[in-house]
């Protein structure tokens, strides 16, 4: 990160990174003052490049788009621990709330090429549930205006056929977001997208471009047992495009194999009932009282064990057991089955127990190395999704709308992420379903993968049955619904609450002048944070170092599951910083005694960083002579 960038506390400048890039590779493209000869490029490429007509995906707003993406971000993340659920039992989750292109670049300052696996379930452009626009800005009331929002930030605005540019805006919406997440990817990363017809064919343009057609994977089908109404035809599918960020990198292992000898042990005996025989050696994983016991399709339809009394010894059972079962929809049982259920037999390990659209019973099967199906008919969808949140709402009808089914989000994740502490991504979380699979997931395969959810405040409606029930914004059932789900099934984990928020630094504020040079620049944001930070307390604009902490950490590339051990040598605050990957020392005290100096001078070989109304001129001359390279001031 430049000087200045580094300075202004900003995100990594993308676009200058790139000129950055071509200026290295190409230094005879750039005038003696660094901008872009614009005449010998075109003598690089030459007439027949530039006259030549080509294949082209362009719509309205495109270039805008792009920019926005690249540009760098001055905003922050800041903790919110009333809403945090056992936070030290689950570091490295968060649940993030605000608007994600904007969250996506302030992530990019420490976990940039670190997630292993993006799912991501767009809003479809129907013509009404779209509310996403790209207006994030410093000043707190300029984006407000501009996105029609109180002053909490709630976003209200929505996308019409009226406005004559439907596609176009929903292009640029996705663009902008994809064209970071691609930054955020690992090299062996890979990412999931559900979408449906009414911009399915776009999408794959789109990813073409961003993630290189090379790199296209598979357009998945995921069947669906209840048809989406989009007209007369009944529509029983949606898609998931599968995109690799370097598809020579990707190794996708399949874990679903059906068995003719477990299918053998079920019998359906009439309409709606069934019978499943469980052999002894079954083992459970959770409350075994759970597992066979709840309401199926919202009838009082409980699951019965008919034969004898089911005797469990460490979680196996003793003995053979029959299960006797109705449900409207093969499909229901899934939400009283997934993921609890595994047993092992001449060495060959199953997983959990599915069944497919047609109720016949399949398990995963753990690293078959067969050829996946781009057909998916076997994790349920909206209807039965909907049901697993019952079980989570049992007050509350219908708490969101047209949710993701835990085993589709479990089954993308199991055949894409093979280490146990891969980072899963989705920024348009929705109900938080993917926090859920992954800590799902987790419980069932002793992994500890780690989740990063994305969710816009987004209001609901007054007449939503949500919203009687107490939940304001879509960003409440997010949080809400993976608390409930850690309680439900005794999970050992939870996550941390996080809300995008302006930066701490009035320094953000600044405007940089695009005539000057960066040393220039540079000399005038040194004096305007004398004027503006310097005769301020930085105390008196936030309630607790923590927050200070977190934005300073983040902008310097920690990530924010960071651990803290304060050091006892000074009576200044002076902590150890460390996130697995980098360690530091860090202060944010508004001034550093005599003692903090002979204490500093024995840390030449580590980084320091501090805030710069701390010190006076003489004191950052001597640190930056004892500390040289390994002094940050902020």
């Amino acid at each position: 990160m430049d000087k200045l960038n580094q300075k202004l506390l900003a995100s990594p400048n993308l676009q200058q990174e790139r000129i950055d890039q071509l200026k290295q590779l190409m230094p005879d493209l750039f005038t003696d003052e660094g901008s872009l000869n614009t005449t010998a490029l075109k003598e690089l490429v030459g007439s027949d490049y530039l006259a030549k007509e080509n294949y082209n995906f362009s719509w309205y707003g495109k270039a805008d788009a792009r920019q926005k993406a690249f540009s760098p971000s001055y905003a922050t993340l800041t903790k919110d621990e009333k809403r945090s659920v056992h936070p030290q039992d689950g570091k490295g989750n968060m649940i993030i709330e605000g608007e994600n292109l904007e969250v996506l670049k302030v992530l990019l300052h420490s976990y940039r090429e670190t997630i292993k696996c993006i799912y991501i379930d767009p809003p479809y452009n129907t013509g009404s549930d779209f509310v996403y626009k790209d207006s994030w800005a410093s000043n707190s009331q300029e984006y407000l205006e501009a996105v029609g929002a109180t002053a909490d930030g709630i976003k209200l605005t929505t996308l019409s056929d009226s406005n004559g540019r439907k596609h176009s805006d929903w292009l640029s919406m996705i663009y902008a977001r994809l064209l970071v997440a691609r930054q955020l990817l690992r090299e062996d990363g890979v990412i999931f997208v559900s979408i449906d017809d009414n911009e399915q064919a776009n999408l794959k343009k789109v990813m073409d471009e961003v993630f290189g057609e090379e790199n296209f994977i598979s357009n998945f089908i995921h069947l669906q047992n209840s048809a989406i109404n989009y007209g007369a035809i009944k529509d029983l599918k949606e898609y998931i495009f599968v995109y690799s960020k370097n598809k020579d990198r990707i190794k996708f292992i399949h874990r679903l194999e059906e068995s003719k000898e477990i299918s053998s042990r079920i019998t359906k005996t009439k309409h709606r009932k069934f019978i499943i025989n469980f052999p002894a050696g079954l083992k459970i994983k959770g409350k075994t009282n759970a597992v066979f016991t709840g309401v199926i399709g919202g009838k009082s339809e409980p699951i019965r064990i008919i034969s004898k009394e089911m005797v469990f010894e460490n979680g196996i059972l003793k003995h053979d057991c029959e299960l006797e079962a109705e449900w409207s929809s093969p499909n229901i049982i899934l939400s009283l089955l997934e993921g609890r259920v595994a047993f092992d037999k001449k060495g060959q390990r199953y997983k959990e127990i599915f069944f497919n659209s047609h109720g016949i019973p399949q398990y995963l099967k753990e690293n078959s190395e067969t050829q996946i199906s781009n057909i998916i008919d076997f994790v349920g969808d909206s209807t039965s999704a909907t049901y697993q949140l019952r079980t989570l709402f049992p007050n509350t009808k219908d708490v969101f709308s047209n949710p993701k089914p835990i085993n589709l989000i479990k089954y993308l994740i199991s055949i894409s992420s093979h280490q146990e502490d891969d980072i899963i991504l989705d920024f348009f979380a929705g109900s938080g379903t993917t926090a859920h699979a992954v800590m799902d997931l987790n419980a069932k395969d002793g992994g500890n993968r780690k989740f990063i959810l994305v969710q816009l405040k987004e209001q609901i409606e007054e007449k939503n049955e949500a919203y009687k029930a107490g939940y304001k914004f879509i960003s409440d059932i997010t949080i809400a619904r993976n608390q409930k789900a850690i309680e439900k099934n005794l999970y050992n984990t939870g996550f941390t609450v996080y809300s995008l928020a302006q930066s701490h630094f009035p320094r953000v504020e600044f405007e940089l002048d695009n005539h000057a040079s960066q040393e220039q620049n540079l000399a005038r944001l040194e004096a305007y944070i004398a004027e503006k930070e310097n005769a301020i307390v930085l105390g008196s604009m936030v309630s607790n170092d923590q927050a200070l902490l977190d934005e300073v950490l983040l902008k310097q590339g920690f990530k924010l599951d960071y651990t803290l051990e304060k050091q006892a040598c000074t009576t200044n605050t002076i902590y150890k910083v460390e996130d697995g990957s980098q360690e530091a020392y860090v202060s944010v005290d508004k001034k550093l005694n005599s003692e903090s100096f002979s204490y500093l001078s024995t840390l030449q070989d580590s980084l320091f960083i501090c805030l710069g109304i701390a010190l006076t001129t003489s004191q950052r001359h001597e640190l930056n002579q004892t500390l040289n390279k390994n002094l940050i001031i902020i």
